[in-house]
């Protein structure tokens, strides 16, 4: 953004799909020129984005299959993203952990696209490391989500070597918890989209 004189301004709804609503028109009040959407619920958000769309307003959607309101859409094959994070940490659990790890993947339930991304991700570590166990999937998509399903889970005393996260931040918020329980973060196999 420095590169090119544009300011920019984060509007983070805290996964909160109501909140959401709230940020966009929020960032309107406050003058945004454009905006870049990562939407939690597009129905919730048709009307919103209908009135962006009215304004002429620069957007993109950061999202697959959905309605893209006259902006761009930036968005892969969520299946095909997952599968290829999934396989590079089975390589790595076959060729330095013996084929075997504990893996826990940090997945968004609420919606699909990122759950297909999940399935890709479960699919290629089990392609190429079949024994690995999975231990379960996690809610993830947020790093506070992440966060708390780690700090969870290492309460529990579940023991897991290998986490696959749909996106960074929720590996950020796994990091964070491992951090906070005083497990060094080198010693777990992070493989994230």
């Amino acid at each position: 953004p420095s590169r090119y004189n544009l300011s920019t301004r984060v509007y983070d709804s805290n996964n909160n799909k109501a909140t959401e609503v709230s940020q966009i028109e929020r960032a309107r009040t406050d003058g945004a020129s454009g905006l870049i959407v990562c939407p939690l619920d597009v129905e919730i958000l048709a009307d919103t984005l209908r009135s962006v769309q009215q304004a002429g307003m620069p957007l993109v959607m950061m999202a697959t299959e959905v309605e893209t309101f006259g902006g761009v859409l930036i968005a892969g094959d969520d299946y095909l993203m997952g599968l290829e994070a999934g396989r590079a940490a089975g390589q790595i659990i076959r060729d330095e952990m013996g084929g075997h790890a504990d893996v826990i993947i940090l997945d968004y339930p609420d919606l699909k696209y990122l759950v297909t991304r999940a399935d890709g991700l479960e699919a290629g570590v089990l392609e190429i490391a079949p024994e690995a166990h999975i231990i379960g999937r996690f809610p993830g998509g947020t790093s506070d989500n992440g966060r708390q399903s780690v700090s969870n889970l290492i309460a529990d005393s579940v023991r897991f070597d290998v986490i696959l996260s749909i996106n960074d931040a929720g590996s950020y918020g796994a990091i964070a918890a491992m951090e906070a329980a005083e497990i060094d973060p080198d010693s777990v196999v992070i493989s994230s989209v």
